[in-house]
C-alpha cells in the first residue's frame, strides 16, 4: 500500500523555504484565481523555479531535467510539434529504445496533465513518460529549439 503524497505547498513548509502563512495565503489566491501554486509563488519571488521544480519532482517520485545543458535532437523535435509544445508547455528530451518499443521522455511543467501527455503519445505515435521541467525553462527551450527567439549571432546592418 502507498502512501498518499504530500501537497506541494506541505512539502515546501517543511523544507523551510515558505512559512504556513505564506501558504495560507498563497492557496487563497490560488483558489480565487485558479493559477498553480507554484506559480503564485515564484510570481511572488518567495521560491525559485528550480525549487518547486525539484519538490514536483520530490512529491510526483519523478525525474527533473534542466534544459539549459541540453542540446535539441531535430528528431526528436519533429516527434513533438511546435504548437504542441506551446500549447502545452512540453518539450521532447529523450528516445529510449528496446526491440519491444520506443519511449519518449518529455519534459514538462505539470506531469500531471493526462490529456498533454496523452495528445503528444498519440502525435508521436509511442509511449510518452515526463520529466519535470521549470516554466521558464521550457519557455526558453521552445522559443530555441523551435526557432522561435533566437539570439542573432551579428547585429543587423543598417539600410542604405
Amino acid at each position: 500500500m502507498t502512501s498518499p503524497r504530500l501537497p506541494l505547498g506541505e512539502l515546501l513548509v517543511d523544507a523551510g523555504l515558505i512559512s504556513q502563512d505564506v501558504l495560507d495565503g498563497a492557496l487563497r489566491d490560488q483558489s480565487a484565481d485558479g493559477r498553480r501554486l507554484g506559480e503564485i509563488l515564484v510570481a511572488r519571488n518567495l521560491v525559485t523555479d528550480k525549487q518547486v521544480t525539484q519538490m514536483l519532482s520530490h512529491q510526483l517520485a519523478l525525474p527533473w531535467v534542466s534544459l539549459a545543458k541540453i542540446t535539441p535532437d531535430p528528431l526528436l523535435l519533429a516527434l513533438v510539434p511546435k504548437t504542441l509544445a506551446e500549447q502545452h508547455h512540453i518539450v521532447p528530451v529523450y528516445l529510449r529504445r528496446s526491440k519491444q518499443q520506443s519511449t519518449l521522455y518529455v519534459a514538462t511543467d505539470d506531469p500531471t496533465h493526462e490529456v498533454a501527455l496523452r495528445e503528444c503519445a498519440q502525435v508521436a505515435q509511442m509511449d510518452v513518460r515526463p520529466m519535470v521541467a521549470a516554466s521558464h525553462d521550457i519557455r526558453s527551450a521552445i522559443d530555441a529549439w523551435y526557432g522561435g527567439a533566437t539570439p542573432r549571432s551579428t547585429p543587423p546592418s543598417k539600410p542604405a
